[in-house]
């Protein structure tokens, strides 16, 4: 049974239709990070697509700046352990972030290394300060 994509205002999803899914977070509050949960819920309920041996995606994080990685994380992780027949493969996921300070690059820098905390071993993460044809070009990489 289709499910209905999620009434979403704080994280709108973009399908690029080139193999990469763009979230854009417009506030920075938990309530974005649990309408990205919904979209994870509504696409892991589409039909696969043999094509497809990776997942790329583009945090878009520039509209009011960084949500709370840590709660992102350990929703992302719950969402893992409710979804256990959903068979990981790999991930590609950019960051795409405001222009950063010092301090903020230290922060972001400790979510890129700390995502394999969570046990998401097949994910590579990369930051790119306010630099979203860079990001595109990444996931396109092979």
């Amino acid at each position: 049974m289709p499910v209905d994509p999620p009434q979403a205002k704080y994280c709108l999803f973009t399908d690029l239709n080139n193999g990469i899914w763009e979230f854009r977070f417009l506030k920075s509050r938990n309530e974005a990070v649990d309408e990205w949960v919904a979209w994870q819920n509504y696409l892991s309920t589409l039909p696969p697509k043999p094509e497809i041996d990776e997942v790329r995606t583009l945090l878009d994080f520039r509209p009011d700046g960084m949500i709370s990685m840590m709660y992102a994380l350990q929703k992302n992780a719950e969402w893992r352990r409710q979804n256990p027949h959903i068979q990981p493969i790999p991930v590609k996921v950019a960051l795409v972030l405001r222009p950063m300070n010092g301090l903020q690059k230290t922060y972001a820098d400790l979510i890129k290394e700390g995502v394999n905390a969570f046990g998401m071993r097949k994910v590579q993460v990369e930051l790119f300060p306010n630099a979203y044809r860079q990001a595109i070009d990444w996931l396109l990489e092979n």
